[in-house]
């Protein structure tokens, strides 16, 4: 299973069909949206302000966000921008950016500060990321503590099960 699952992921339509799945889980897959945000809004704010033009610098995010559901928005904002439209439409139009990062990409167009406005995002989903890990380690404690004191009650039961069973049959 393992090794299928490598191989799956190593093809494109495996990847993509486990990151879309990544994104739908509850917990998880709204730190791993926010991670790939983080990621992506921070490599577009170093790019813009190094002045790399913006399709190589929105083809180069689509390869560092590693999230190939994202990356696939940043390539439709690539060629909206490659046919003269904005970077906000086609990355609203995804449904994978949420209405802030829309937002203030639209308004970083609009002011043409767009790599300040990329820094803002990237902060604040940096801190929403540190959160979310802080939250998820307390979360999962209690669940640790939970199992092991079940392996320690089952090997202790196999343990002690088996003494009583041989006083029980010297008993009778």
């Amino acid at each position: 299973a393992v090794v299928a699952l490598r191989w799956c992921l190593h093809t494109p339509s495996g990847r993509r069909a486990f990151d879309t799945q990544l994104l739908k889980l509850p917990v998880i897959g709204d730190l791993a949206r926010k991670a790939a945000l983080s990621r992506l809004s921070r490599t577009l704010e170093t790019l813009f302000s190094s002045g790399v033009p913006v399709l190589e610098a929105l083809a180069i995010g689509a390869d560092t966000c590693g999230n190939t559901v994202i990356a696939d928005a940043c390539r439709a904002a690539q060629n909206s921008v490659r046919a003269g439209g904005s970077i906000s439409e086609p990355l609203k139009a995804s449904g994978e950016f949420p209405p802030m990062v829309v937002q203030m990409i639209m308004v970083g167009e609009a002011s043409g500060t767009l790599d300040h406005m990329l820094g803002e995002v990237a902060e604040h989903y940096d801190e929403l990321v540190r959160h979310g890990i802080k939250r998820l380690t307390t979360l999962i404690e209690p669940v640790f503590l939970v199992v092991m004191g079940g392996m320690v009650a089952f090997i202790m039961a196999s343990i002690m099960l088996p003494l009583f069973r041989m006083v029980n049959v010297i008993h009778s």
